[in-house]
């Protein structure tokens, strides 16, 4: 707090007791309001009365200031609060993003697979051998995998061919 000197206007005052100057060892009889800069002193009550006016000030400061740090503190919490609030639902946010994802991710690998099946069966297909009883693998520049099976493919052929005619 400071108390400007009522002579000079310094602010370089002090209040204190002395009771050394006085028979009276009461506060407001032994106050002294001294100014360091041009030396001037106030005793007894009227340095008290001078003072009071800059106590009740400093007091109505000390006042707002604590409502504005109660204010402050109110705000900072509310704050951290919705900044919870926010974090909380972006990270549910995230996980159901997240779980989507799997989701489309398990959806893939099973067309994946199907196809892949699909492609091995076509690829099994034209690699087995052309006479319908026959599950052997095709040779070479061949559709059939031996002569016996190109033999009882084309023997059918005839055999259907004399029953139409």
């Amino acid at each position: 707090m400071m108390i400007p000197c009522p002579k000079c206007e310094a602010p370089s005052t002090d209040l204190y007791q002395d009771d050394s100057t006085s028979q009276w060892r009461g506060y407001p009889h032994n106050a002294v309001l001294h100014c360091y800069t041009c030396g001037h002193r106030i005793y007894g009550e009227p340095a008290l009365t001078y003072v009071q006016p800059f106590w009740k000030k400093a007091q109505k400061e000390e006042e707002e200031a604590k409502k504005r740090k109660q204010a402050r503190l109110l705000q900072e919490a509310q704050d951290r609060a919705e900044a919870e609030m926010r974090a909380s639902q972006q990270d549910s946010e995230k996980e159901l993003r997240l779980e989507q994802r799997r989701k489309r991710d398990r959806e893939y690998q099973k067309r994946k697979y199907w196809r892949l099946k699909a492609e091995k069966e076509a690829a099994k297909a034209a690699y087995e051998c052309a006479w319908h009883e026959c599950s052997e693998p095709h040779k070479e520049n061949s559709k059939y995998c031996s002569r016996t099976c190109s033999n009882k493919n084309a023997r059918l052929r005839a055999k259907q061919r004399k029953a139409v005619a």
